[in-house]
């Protein structure tokens, strides 16, 4: 799986801005779905990760966001989306995307 978490970057050019305090992975704090990431492109300029597809990853403050989820921002649904970083590993299993 793909990293996502404060500071990970938006295809419109906005950037995460919440997560999950306290949670680390390879030293970017995990961003749960409902976190907020900034939009650039809209005049609203912010709105909360909205899970695409089916998820097993539940962090303290919800299911994991990923590479793919989109930001209900200004933007038509969809059109900003999360840009993953790097591989995380979780339990005895690697996964990417």
């Amino acid at each position: 799986m793909l990293k996502i978490g404060i500071g990970s970057k938006t295809s419109t050019g906005g950037a995460v801005i919440e997560g999950n305090s306290g949670l680390m992975f390879d030293g970017l704090v995990a961003s749960s779905v409902g976190h907020k990431a900034t939009c650039p492109a809209c005049k609203k300029g912010i709105g909360e990760i909205v899970a695409v597809g089916k998820r097993t990853v539940t962090l303290p403050a919800g299911l994991a966001a990923r590479a793919g989820d989109y930001v209900a921002c200004g933007c038509p649904l969809g059109s900003n989306t999360l840009l993953g970083e790097g591989t995380i590993t979780l339990g005895s299993n690697s996964a990417r995307g």
